[in-house]
C-alpha cells in the first residue's frame, strides 16, 4: 500500500469517529426525550464530550496537518506520525467506552489522559520538525495552537482535583471547565483551523498582508478573552476592561481573516466543491461566533447566555460543527483530491440540514425565556437533527471511497 493510500485510509479514521459521535448524539438526544433507563446521562455526556475533542477534532486536526506537509516528513517520520493517529483513535474509543461505563473513575481518567498525552508528543515532534524543515507564512499559528492545548490542561487537571478531592465549590467547577473550553475552542481548535488555511493560500501563492499583525492581535488577546467567560464572578473594572478589549481584538481580527477569504478571487477559484460550500458556511459560523463573543462584554447579555443551557448548548454546537468540522470536512476533501459522489452530496445536504435544524431549535428554546415562541416537542425535534446528522455522515463515508 502506498503512501497516499495509507494517508487517506488512516484519515478515514476520524470521519468514522465522527459518525459514532454523531450515534451518541443520538442516544443522549433519545434519552433526553424519552427513558433510557440503563444508561447513566452523566456518564454518556462525559463520553459524548471527551469523544468529540480526542476522537474527532484533535484527531482530524492531526490528520489535516499531517496530509498538508507529509512532503516535509521523512520515511521514518511518516510511519511514527501515522502510529500516532491510529493509537489516538483507538484510546479515544477506549475512553469512550469508559466513561460511558463509570464517568470519571480510573479507566477513564487513564484514557484520557493517554489521548492528551499523545496530542502533546504529537505536537513536541510538529514543533520540531517546523524549526528544521518548514519555512512559511502562517506556521506561527500552528505552534499557537499546540501551546493553547497544553495550556487547556490545567483546566481539566484542576477538574480532576476538585472532583478527586470532592470540592463542591460551583463556581470553581465552572471556571475549570469554561478554561479548558476556552483555551481548546478559541485556542487549539481555531489557531489549528487558520493554519491549515493560510496553508492553503500560501500553496496558492496568495499574497496574505498584514499576516504577524493579524497573529498577534488575536495571540495576546486570546488569554484575556477567557475573562469573558466568567464576567458572572463579579470581576473587577479594571480586569472587566480586560476583557472587552480582548473580546475587540479578538473581532477586528477574525474580520481582517474574513476578508482574505471572501475578498481574494484566487483563493475562490482553488478551491473545489464542495470544499467551497462548506468554507462559506464555516466561515460564516466563524463571524457569527467572534460576533456573538464581542456582544457578550454586555452583562446582562453574558449572564443570559451562561445562565441558560440551550444557549450554551448552541453556542458550543455552533462552534464545534457549524465552524470547526465543517471546516475540516472541507479542507480534508480539498487536499486528498477524492471523488465526491451523489451520494457524499446527498450526506452533507443531509448533515447540514440537521446542523441548522439543531441549532434553530437550541436558539427557540432559548428565546423561550423572553416570551417567544418555542416549538411543541423540541427534545423530540433534536432527536430528529441528531438522527440526520447521523444519517448524512453514513453518506459522507460511504461516498468517500476513490483517491482521484
Amino acid at each position: 500500500m502506498n503512501k497516499s493510500v495509507l494517508s487517506f485510509w488512516v484519515s478515514r479514521l476520524a470521519l468514522i469517529n465522527l459518525m459514532i459521535l454523531a450515534f451518541l448524539g443520538i442516544i443522549l438526544r433519545y434519552k433526553i426525550a424519552f427513558s433510557l433507563p440503563f444508561i447513566q446521562q452523566k456518564f454518556l455526556l462525559h463520553s459524548h464530550s471527551h469523544f468529540a475533542f480526542s476522537g474527532w477534532v484533535s484527531q482530524m486536526i492531526m490528520t489535516c496537518i499531517v496530509l498538508s506537509f507529509q512532503a516535509n516528513f521523512s520515511e521514518k517520520q511518516n510511519r511514527i506520525f501515522q502510529r500516532i493517529l491510529i493509537y489516538n483513535s483507538v484510546f479515544s474509543c477506549a475512553q469512550l467506552f469508559a466513561f460511558l461505563f463509570q464517568g470519571y473513575g480510573l479507566y477513564s481518567i487513564i484514557f484520557s489522559s493517554t489521548t492528551t498525552l499523545i496530542s502533546f508528543y504529537f505536537g513536541i515532534l510538529f514543533w520540531r520538525i517546523c524549526n528544521q524543515s518548514i519555512q512559511q507564512p502562517g506556521i506561527q499559528f500552528f505552534k499557537s495552537a499546540l501551546v493553547f492545548n497544553v495550556v487547556s490542561s490545567i483546566g481539566t487537571g484542576s477538574l480532576v482535583y476538585l472532583m478527586v478531592n470532592q470540592i463542591t465549590h460551583q463556581e470553581w467547577y465552572l471556571a475549570s471547565v469554561y478554561f479548558f473550553l476556552h483555551f481548546q475552542y478559541n485556542g487549539f481548535f481555531i489557531f489549528s483551523l487558520l493554519g491549515l488555511f493560510f496553508h492553503l493560500m500560501n500553496h496558492w501563492n496568495v499574497q496574505m498582508k498584514h499576516l504577524d499583525s493579524i497573529f498577534w492581535m488575536l495571540t495576546i488577546s486570546l488569554p484575556f478573552a477567557y475573562l469573558l467567560s466568567i464576567i458572572w464572578a463579579n470581576l473587577p473594572w479594571y480586569i472587566y476592561l480586560l476583557a472587552v478589549s480582548a473580546a475587540f481584538m479578538q473581532f477586528f481580527g477574525w474580520i481582517s481573516i474574513l476578508f482574505l477569504f471572501v475578498k481574494n478571487k484566487v483563493v475562490q477559484a482553488f478551491l473545489k466543491q464542495p470544499t467551497r460550500l462548506l468554507f462559506w458556511l464555516a466561515f460564516l459560523s466563524g463571524t457569527l461566533k467572534f460576533f456573538l463573543q464581542l456582544v457578550s462584554v454586555i452583562p446582562s447579555v453574558s449572564q443570559y447566555a451562561f445562565g441558560f443551557r440551550p444557549i450554551v448548548i448552541a453556542y458550543l454546537h455552533l462552534v464545534l460543527l457549524g465552524f470547526v468540522t465543517l471546516f475540516l470536512i472541507g479542507y480534508f476533501i480539498q487536499q486528498v483530491g477524492i471523488k465526491i459522489s451523489k451520494i457524499t452530496w446527498f450526506g452533507l445536504i443531509l448533515f447540514l440540514l440537521g446542523i441548522l435544524g439543531n441549532e434553530l431549535v437550541l436558539m427557540f428554546q432559548g428565546l423561550s425565556f423572553f416570551g417567544f415562541w418555542s416549538p411543541a416537542h423540541s427534545n423530540e425535534l433534536l432527536l430528529g437533527m441528531a438522527g440526520m446528522m447521523f444519517l448524512g455522515l453514513i453518506g459522507v463515508n460511504l461516498g468517500l471511497r476513490y483517491i482521484r
